[in-house]
């Protein structure tokens, strides 16, 4: 324990710069995808999602999906979730809800040959496929018949706070149009005061170390700041961003 309290105070000093400049996106956990009753339900960064429509028609809850990984996403992910929705010629409706507000969320979208018409015209393209386009309220891509499988991707950022997101997807071809999509937002944590003191320091780190890589089932974890379950470096760099700050000013 003694060892790991050292590894940690050193390690600070290292990762309060880094943090100051960097700033992270955290990604939605889909946990339930119901074909048969075409909605799905996750968790972005403590805040419950729910995803509901017309056809939602596959998905990934077991973090294996790798397409995201790609340069055309921003930021790219190795490995995460996803749900698949459909559009088509006479256009599906979905709606997006989330229990708190989330602001500027972050859409990636892979393998979209169809419109998405969005309820808010505050929308920025990031990145993506040439052919991957924004205008106003109207995210697009194009059907391509390519060795890869895949037809248009990228990632937009929609410029708000919202609890709710509403689209329509068009597909402009005769049949319909498969599309898998990840939802992102900059994750801002909470004031890492794990004793409540109100002041972020050793006895904050002390507790942190006492919990280090323990799970729910040992123990309450007071020290998860990211509430992933675990007690590692994402939640130490958390605490490190917040080093000697006074939350209750």
């Amino acid at each position: 324990m003694k060892n790991i309290t050292i590894y940690l105070c050193i390690a600070l000093l290292g990762t309060i710069c880094l943090l100051a400049q960097a700033s992270t996106i955290t990604f939605t956990d889909w946990t339930v995808v119901d074909t048969v009753n075409d909605m799905a339900s996750g968790n972005l960064g403590g805040i419950a999602v729910s995803f509901s429509g017309y056809n939602i028609d596959y998905g990934v809850t077991d973090d294996s999906f790798t397409g995201f990984s790609m340069s055309l996403f921003t930021p790219p992910i190795a490995n995460t979730d996803l749900v698949s929705f459909r559009g088509a010629p006479y256009t599906y409706n979905y709606v997006l809800t989330f229990s708190a507000p989330v602001k500027n969320p972050v859409f990636h979208f892979y393998s979209l040959a169809s419109g998405l018409t969005f309820s808010t015209s505050n929308i920025i393209r990031l990145s993506g496929d040439p052919d991957f386009l924004v205008a106003d309220n109207i995210v697009s891509g194009i059907l391509r018949d390519n060795p890869k499988g895949y037809d248009t991707n990228g990632t937009i950022q929609l410029e708000g706070s919202f609890e709710t997101i509403s689209f329509t997807a068009n597909y402009f071809d005769y049949s319909e149009d498969g599309i898998f999509m990840q939802i992102g937002m900059e994750f801002v944590p909470e004031p890492a005061d794990i004793n409540g003191d109100c002041h972020i320091d050793l006895l904050d780190l002390n507790e942190m170390v006492q919990q280090w890589l323990k799970t729910p089932d040992q123990l309450l974890l007071t020290a998860d700041l990211n509430h992933d379950d675990s007690v590692n470096m994402i939640d130490f760099s958390i605490l490190s961003s917040k080093w000697l700050t006074y939350p209750c000013d």
